[in-house]
């Protein structure tokens, strides 16, 4: 069947959008090139989307349908490293997620969610921060250093200089790379490790200290 025989939903405008992004990125999406993607006349996107904004909430509802529920049993810490964690592994499939929680979009008014939404999303964090019993200013601090933090570890490899090496070229590179630091001893010592860094295991690394600061800082009030 054709692309201009099969009805054009809402569904397969959000499904499309999701797949520009994984091509081109978030800034590859716009409503021109998702009426080309479908075959359509762009003017027929806006009566399923009233616009790009809404396209954006509904892409990263998708998303946050997916985040487990929080366990209220479980320490506040715990909580507050799986949710920022899930949240990750979503926005490394679907950045459109994390341009919504960080723009704080509370609220959509002419978008009807399917699922959790952004506000939730953004309650239950705030929830788990209230639960440490941090003042509301550093709760507010904090809410705001961790959703940059995880969001800084999803944008990273598409913010980087140059792109990652193929396959066949990574030995030469790391050694072309070490022969240009040789003066650099610490650089040096690391540069193995740099070429080999784990987004996730970074994050988690991130988290264990900042959490654990929070922690700390609850227990001294």
């Amino acid at each position: 069947m054709s692309a201009d025989r099969v009805p054009l939903t809402r569904e397969r405008i959000v499904q499309a959008a999701l797949g520009l992004a994984r091509q081109e990125g978030l800034a590859g999406v716009s409503m021109r090139k998702l009426a080309q993607e479908l075959g359509v006349e762009a003017m027929s996107l806006y009566h399923h989307v009233p616009n790009k904004r809404a396209l954006l909430v509904l892409m990263a509802d998708r998303s946050l349908a997916t985040l487990r529920p929080v366990d209220p049993a479980t320490p506040w810490t715990e909580r507050l490293t799986g949710l920022l964690q899930d949240i990750f592994h979503a926005g490394m499939e679907n950045p459109a997620m994390i341009s919504v929680l960080v723009a704080q979009e509370l609220d959509a008014p002419d978008v009807n969610v399917s699922g959790r939404s952004a506000i939730e999303v953004i309650d239950s964090i705030l929830e788990i921060l209230a639960d440490s019993g941090l003042s509301a200013q550093d709760q507010v601090h904090a809410y705001n250093s961790l959703i940059s933090l995880v969001c800084g570890f999803v944008l990273g490899p598409a913010l980087a200089l140059t792109p990652a090496p193929p396959n066949e070229s990574v030995r030469e590179q790391r050694r072309l790379s070490g022969a240009a630091v040789e003066t650099l001893p610490a650089l040096a010592g690391v540069l193995d490790r740099l070429h080999t860094a784990d987004a996730a295991a970074d994050l988690r690394f991130s988290l264990d200290l900042y959490v654990g600061a929070l922690d700390r800082l609850a227990a001294s009030k």
